[in-house]
C-alpha cells in the first residue's frame, strides 16, 4: 500500500485528475482507470497496487496467449466486473492500464520522495 500525505494538494495526483477528467490520449478507458486510482487515494488516502487491474491484465494475457494464468475464481470474477460494465476483455485490459499507470507513477513518486 502506498500513502499520498495530502491528497488534495498532491502536484502528481493532481496533474493526473486533470489529464485524465480532461480525457488524455490513450483513449476513455485508461483515463477511467487512471481516475478509479486517484478516486481510491481521495476516499482512503492510499492505494493497493494490482488488485482489479492486475486481473483484468492477465485476463487479456490468458485470451491472447491461451496460456492458463488465472484461476476459475480469479478468471469468474473478473467476467464480474466486465459484466457489469458491458466491456469487453480488451476494453477492461485498457482501463487495467490506465490504473496501473497511475498506480506505478505514483508509487515511484511516494518511493523517491520518502527517499
Amino acid at each position: 500500500m502506498s500513502g499520498i500525505e495530502d491528497p488534495a494538494n498532491d502536484p502528481t495526483l493532481l496533474a493526473l485528475k486533470r489529464i485524465a477528467s480532461g480525457g488524455g490520449d490513450q483513449g476513455p478507458l485508461f483515463d477511467q482507470g487512471i481516475l478509479a486510482t486517484v478516486s481510491q487515494i481521495e476516499r482512503e488516502g492510499s492505494f493497493t497496487r494490482g488488485g482489479t487491474a492486475s486481473l483484468l491484465s492477465r485476463m487479456h494475457i490468458q485470451q491472447q496467449s491461451a496460456a492458463r494464468v488465472l484461476t476459475d475464481e480469479e478468471f469468474a470474477e473478473g467476467q464480474r466486473f466486465l459484466a457489469q460494465r458491458g466491456w469487453t476483455v480488451e476494453q477492461g485490459s485498457q482501463y487495467a492500464h490506465g490504473a496501473l499507470f497511475a498506480e506505478g507513477l505514483l508509487f515511484s513518486f511516494g518511493r523517491e520522495r520518502a527517499q
